[in-house]
């Protein structure tokens, strides 16, 4: 009985082991995938084997009833060619993947050896970027540093420029000062030549008339000198009498002295010593005035 059992094991491996059986057997199971809902439904067994009978002897889709081609050709057909024409698929498949696989490794190895050098020149230049980035960082704060200097000079220069500005803003406002009076001055002075013009003209009157008095006055002293002189000595030459030449000299002298004591007073007026004193106030302005332009 045992002998007869592990007969029964080994035929049944020997039939599973194949591969057309497995193939026809799982394919078969798939194409009558209806036969087990029939089977396994809830209603009677007539019913079952009527619905079951009907399936079969019914034709698919191509004519033929489903006996033979879900039954057998189905099956079969998908059973030779798991068996045959997978293999020739698989074949093609794996080869496409073995070689597509080969150059993808090709071309992995030519990346990663690219990448290599990649990484190493990607780390020459992170070196060259750090120098280049602390050369920036000195030269930044190094230009830093000079415009805080320039910014100092150039606010010392703009101090200095202010201040310059300010004393020259007082200058000018001084000078324009300086320009009103000498304009003041200058009306002042046009007004005291006319003045000193017109004192001049009568000083010149004065002197030429106390050159006529004093002329007068010689020939009267000498007309009573020669009268004392004279033996008679009772009148003159111009037969005037000792007495009255000596009355007319002391009124010629009296005039004379008049004439002398107008002159010094119209030399020591206030309208003389202005003008004086404003030509003088001027030429010391106008040599100020030129020595601040200078």
């Amino acid at each position: 009985m045992s002998d007869y059992f592990d007969s029964f094991k080994l035929f049944l491996y020997e039939r599973v082991s194949n591969p057309l059986v497995t193939a026809f057997a799982f394919s078969w199971l798939i194409f009558n995938y209806a036969f087990f809902l029939m089977a396994f439904s809830g209603d009677d067994a007539a019913i079952k084997l009527t619905m079951i009978s009907s399936y079969y002897e019914s034709p698919d889709w191509i004519g033929i009833s489903n006996l033979w081609g879900r039954g057998v050709f189905y099956p079969l057909a998908s059973a030779l060619s798991y068996i045959f024409v997978l293999p020739w698929i698989t074949k093609k498949v794996v080869k496409y993947h073995y070689e597509h696989s080969t150059d993808i490794k090709n071309i992995k190895s030519r990346a990663e050896g690219e990448i290599l050098v990649t990484n190493k020149k990607a780390s020459e230049f992170k070196a060259q970027y750090e120098v280049a980035e602390a050369k920036i960082d000195e030269l930044m704060s190094k230009n830093k540093s000079d415009q805080k200097a320039h910014q100092e000079q150039l606010n010392l220069a703009n101090g200095t420029i202010q201040k310059q500005l300010k004393s020259i803003s007082e200058k000018d406002y001084e000078i324009e000062n300086l320009k009103k009076k000498l304009i003041k001055l200058e009306l002042d002075l046009s007004k005291s030549s006319k003045d000193i013009d017109d004192l001049q003209t009568l000083i010149k009157n004065h002197e030429f008339e106390k050159n006529l008095i004093d002329e007068e006055l010689k020939s009267v002293k000498g007309e009573l000198e020669k009268a004392r002189l004279s033996s008679n000595g009772a009148y003159l030459s111009n037969n005037l009498t000792l007495q009255q030449g000596a009355l007319h000299a002391a009124s010629i002298a009296q005039q004379y002295q008049s004439h002398i004591n107008s002159l010094n007073k119209l030399k020591s007026g206030d309208a003389y010593t202005k003008f004086e004193n404003e030509e003088s106030f001027g030429k010391s302005t106008r040599s100020t005035e030129d020595d601040k332009k200078k």
